[in-house]
C-alpha cells in the first residue's frame, strides 16, 4: 500500500516537473535522442553480425557432421 501511495506521489511530482520545466526537458530529449539512436543502431549491427557468425558456425558444423557420416 505504501508503494502505491509513493508511486502516485512521484507520478504527480514528475508531471508537475514536466509542466513547469518543459523547455529544459525538451532540450535534454533533443540531445539524448541522437545518442540513443546511434547506440540502438550499433546494438542492432552487433546482433546481426553475431547472428551471421552463429549461422556460419552452424553450417560448418553440419558440413563436418555430414562428412563424418560418409
Amino acid at each position: 500500500m505504501v508503494t502505491v501511495i509513493v508511486s502516485i506521489v512521484f507520478l504527480f511530482l514528475s508531471l508537475w516537473g514536466l509542466f513547469f520545466w518543459w523547455e529544459d526537458f525538451a532540450v535534454v530529449i533533443r540531445g539524448l535522442l541522437p545518442v540513443l539512436f546511434v547506440m540502438g543502431s550499433l546494438m542492432g549491427i552487433i546482433a546481426g553480425i553475431s547472428g551471421i557468425r552463429d549461422s556460419l558456425a552452424r553450417n560448418a558444423q553440419k558440413k563436418a557432421e555430414a562428412e563424418e557420416q560418409k
